[in-house]
């Protein structure tokens, strides 16, 4: 897997373009991708995705965008 974080955001598996679609899995990844080697808190994740808006269940909702990102 590559990934460009500087300019237009691409990752690539394989030589070959990956669309991730929604933008906060695109955050998401960003983020991991940033902070690759480190665990980083689902408390974490959820302040620097929402900010002041956080879904009811912000752990359910990461769990969701961390699977679509995998597929």
């Amino acid at each position: 897997m590559e990934s460009g974080v500087l300019g237009a955001f691409e990752a690539r598996h394989d030589g070959r373009l990956v669309r991730v679609g929604r933008r906060l899995e695109r955050c998401l990844l960003g983020v991991l991708l940033l902070e690759a080697g480190t665990a980083v808190s689902a408390e974490r994740l959820a302040d620097l995705l929402w900010e002041e808006t956080a879904p009811r269940d912000p752990r359910a909702a990461l769990h969701t965008y961390v699977c679509r990102l995998r597929r």
